[in-house]
């Protein structure tokens, strides 16, 4: 029912949401700096308690602070009104805030009495302080004030008198369907580290990452790219891994007894605190710790790590490898997905294999257009690294067979357009020009791509010494005319742009081009008779005058 409420509150929140996801981005100049100053100086703030890790629902939450993002801003005491984009804090909280490479929740928080509702578009950590940015949808969310306690306080810094306890408290709700997918690619993320650690070498070290509830990206040093046999071996150690249904055990312990463990994983230059958390899979931190130098726990991935994971790897379902490249000299970068976008992409990759092996045994009439349907289909696609790699092997094999039937094709047209034009050639009439006779060839041909009609008009040019043609071609529902002119009737004043012009008025048309070669298209082939008749008179009237 939660998931249920969130989406209809974000469906009516519309518009309204994409702004404060801008917004709790600091996309607008200075907003961030200026929530981080206020929460920093703000007694009502403190430290929220963080309980996302045991669920994604909490009921009686107080809310001791919000905070608008709109200009002029609105003070905390007089509250968010409907659709406001602001920021809210809680005094604990199950949404977790953007750390680690994980990205924040999403999710609604409710008054308990239903009178408003707020729905988050990202969390973040601000100090020892969570912060809730999103929107108002209903009602005017207001703090929580805090009853006077009994320790003496300056009279000039009071605490504000309680509000009535129905106001007390509020209701916070992660949105599953987006944190749910998140902790299966985090608890991923750490069996990717250890099977590229496990495939590469120990060199591996990660350099950064990004984890959300679409993907996990993963960045770590590597001198040279991963080879498609790595990416699959990688491939297959995270699903043995993933098989197995290992426990993941996350557990705090002191940092400094936390780093003898042998095979431990920790992000080069980032800084921890005395009491860190420990994810483990496979293996309990208590047997970690009790014998920390055993060289068997490097079968095993083991974290300092503050983010939300699944319970056990097989809750990961399936893991493939999407991407692979590199970011910087000796980072690369790889992206994976889980669960049912890891099927998605297993089926993706298939589907279009199959196809590209079927145009390869099954040769389509159009080769040239098949391959680049294919190509256009498979830049598309999210598939795995290994499919990925054999696709553009079965392009490059399918493109090399275009390449052949074009060539066989090309051939076979200029064999059908030199025999057409043979006979156009037998039935041609000649007129006197200076000294010596015009060969005029005027007709219908076959419908061959242009490069074959034009090979075909200089056959009759190099035939016949002094020509002039002119073509005419029904393509399906157009007509095309391709006129052309030997040297010695061009410097007679016959230019074949003008002619292709003057017969391509008949087939509601026009084209043009230099004297020697000029083609015509038009949207009446039915008139492509009465074209090459215009263009017969026009050519004997031209010869006449020279």
């Amino acid at each position: 029912r939660a998931e249920e409420i969130i989406a209809e509150a974000q469906e009516k929140a519309g518009p309204l949401l994409e702004e404060a996801r801008e917004k709790a981005r600091g996309e607008k100049s200075g907003t961030t700096g200026e929530i981080e100053a206020a929460i920093a100086h703000d007694r009502r703030c403190g430290v929220t308690r963080f309980v996302g890790y045991d669920t994604t629902e909490e009921d009686n939450c107080r809310v001791l602070w919000v905070r608008s993002l709109e200009v002029p801003r609105v003070e905390s005491s007089e509250g968010l009104p409907a659709g406001a984009h602001g920021v809210v804090v809680l005094d604990k909280t199950p949404f977790y805030a953007e750390a680690g490479g994980q990205v924040g929740d999403t999710g609604r928080i409710e008054g308990s009495d239903g009178a408003w509702s707020f729905c988050v578009t990202n969390t973040k950590r601000i100090g020892d302080t969570i912060a809730h940015f999103g929107v108002v949808e209903r009602g005017s969310v207001r703090p929580t004030l805090r009853p006077r306690t009994t320790d003496a306080r300056p009279e000039s810094d009071p605490l504000p008198e309680p509000e009535p306890a129905d106001s007390a408290t509020a209701r916070a709700i992660v949105d599953r369907d987006r944190r749910v997918p998140t902790m299966k690619n985090h608890t991923a993320t750490h069996v990717l580290n250890w099977a590229l650690r496990e495939t590469l070498g120990d060199h591996v070290d990660q350099k950064g990452s990004l984890v959300d509830s679409e993907k996990t990206r993963f960045d770590f040093s590597n001198p040279k790219p991963v080879t498609t046999e790595q990416v699959a071996e990688i491939e297959r150690r995270c699903a043995e891994q993933i098989a197995a249904d290992h426990p993941v055990y996350a557990e705090e312990a002191d940092q400094a007894e936390a780093r003898k463990i042998n095979g431990l994983r920790a992000v080069f230059g980032e800084k921890y605190p005395d009491r860190v958390r420990v994810v483990s899979i496979g293996v309990p931190l208590a047997d970690l710790l009790a014998n920390p130098d055993n060289p068997g726990w490097r079968r095993f991935s083991i974290e300092f790590c503050g983010g939300t994971h699944v319970g056990r790897t097989r809750e990961i379902e399936d893991f493939v490898i999407v991407s692979e490249e590199a970011v910087a000299k000796g980072v690369r970068r790889v992206v994976g997905v889980t669960g049912e976008k890891a099927r998605q992409a297993i089926e993706a990759g298939r589907a279009i294999i199959a196809d590209l092996n079927a145009a390869l045994s099954s040769p389509h009439e159009n080769l040239a257009g098949e391959l680049a349907k294919l190509r256009e289909r498979l830049s598309e696609l999210q598939i795995r690294v290994t499919d990925r790699h054999q696709a553009l092997e079965l392009l490059d094999r399918l493109a090399a067979a275009a390449k052949k039937q074009r060539a066989a094709q090309a051939s076979a047209a200029a064999d059908v357009a030199v025999q057409a034009a043979e006979k156009l050639l037998a039935t041609a009439t000649k007129r006197p020009l200076g000294d010596s006779e015009a060969t005029i060839v005027v007709g219908e041909m076959p419908n061959v791509p242009p490069d074959q009609l034009k090979s075909a008009a200089d056959f009759i040019k190099q035939k016949c010494g002094s020509a002039v043609v002119l073509f005419g071609v029904r393509a399906g529902e157009k007509a095309i005319l391709l006129a052309s002119m030997s040297p010695d009737l061009i410097k007679a004043g016959l230019k074949a742009g003008d002619l292709v012009k003057h017969a391509a008025k008949l087939v509601k048309g026009g084209g043009g081009g230099p004297p020697t070669m000029a083609q015509a298209g038009g949207k009446n082939p039915t008139k492509i008779p009465d074209a090459l008749a215009a263009g017969r008179a026009w050519i004997e009237e031209k010869l006449t005058q020279a």
